[in-house]
């Protein structure tokens, strides 16, 4: 066995891209997108940016408006080879909306179901600001679940799992990255920052109950993912999933709980029974505050994904 079949024995695996050539390869249960990943599909296929410009043209779809229609056909290709879920990515500019964000989430739920895809495989994949973690909660409600992605610290996991979002994505890479900035060093796996993020969030997690699970993402070595091994979900982008798959070293599970949580129960009905009181507003901003390194990395985020949302839009412009 393989240390790719072997960690899909521990947790569920989920690609990191929106290449369905590497998705076909290592037949995930899932996927992940973003708009730096769909800005990679559309620049590196012409053929396909050109044949979804022609089927949006013949619909009378405005160029302006382009945006989730490309989003969507790319996501349909990828739930074609896969059993499970893709994560959508809401616009990162509407990321302090939440008005906002939940329209562009049911527009995008339904554009999905117009195309005969059935809203239980689609995560929409929010920020996990203040905004956006109150927008998904209203959204879980109304049977859609959500994905709170750019997640760097325990308050942003504990009030997304409050708000019984179905998933969160704590981001360990970027985390190792801001301290690398601001320390160079080597750091060992047992001093990884990022590593010692997504433990502390899955044992406080399992230990008060929440049903919300957690999906360790951003990778930037090997030896990240193999600590997590047993982490609910580990998005894996396709350079790690090859090493992976060319390695037998052996490993064992890190990550552990006694109660099994299912993903077919809707979690917003599963809340724990005994759950603290939701930290306020103010609570929260001011935690994100003095963090220095999830403050920093969440508007960083935000703003990368921003950036390549524009350059989408740009190509679709040039090509119309």
């Amino acid at each position: 066995m393989n240390q790719l079949e072997r960690i899909k024995s521990f947790s569920t695996l989920v690609a990191d891209t929106g290449d369905v050539a590497s998705i076909e390869r290592f037949s995930p249960q899932d996927a992940t997108t973003n708009p730096s990943l769909i800005l990679k599909v559309a620049e590196g296929e012409a053929a396909f940016l050109q044949d979804f410009l022609a089927t949006l043209k013949k619909a009378h779809v405005p160029p302006e408006d382009a945006m989730p229609h490309l989003i969507v056909a790319i996501t349909s290709k990828i739930l074609n080879i896969i059993p499970g879920r893709v994560s959508v990515e809401m616009p990162a500019h509407l990321s302090f909306d939440q008005a906002q964000t939940i329209a562009e989430a049911k527009k995008m739920i339904s554009l999905f179901q117009a195309k005969g895809i059935d809203r239980s495989r689609i995560l929409i994949k929010i920020a996990a600001t203040y905004e956006g973690i109150k927008a998904a909660g209203l959204l879980e409600r109304e049977n859609i679940s959500c994905n709170l992605t750019l997640i760097f610290s325990l308050p942003q996991a504990l009030l997304a799992a409050d708000q019984g979002a179905t998933l969160i994505s704590p981001f360990v890479g970027r985390v190792l990255d801001w301290h690398q900035a601001k320390n160079p060093q080597t750091y060992s796996v047992a001093r990884d920052p990022g590593v010692a993020l997504v433990q502390t969030i899955f044992h406080q997690l399992k230990s008060k109950n929440y049903p919300t699970q957690i999906m360790a993402a951003s990778f930037r070595k090997k030896a990240q993912i193999l600590a997590l091994a047993g982490c609910d979900f580990l998005t894996i982008a396709p350079k790690f999933l090859a090493e992976l798959a060319e390695s037998e070293e052996l490993f064992e599970k890190k990550l552990t709980t006694e109660k099994k949580l299912t993903t077919e129960k809707k979690l917003t009905t599963h809340l724990p029974e005994s759950k603290e009181e939701e930290p306020s507003e103010a609570n929260f901003r001011r935690q994100l505050c003095f963090d220095e390194m999830a403050s920093s990395k969440l508007n960083e985020g935000i703003r990368l994904f921003h950036r390549d949302y524009q350059k989408l839009a740009t190509i679709i412009q040039e090509h119309c």
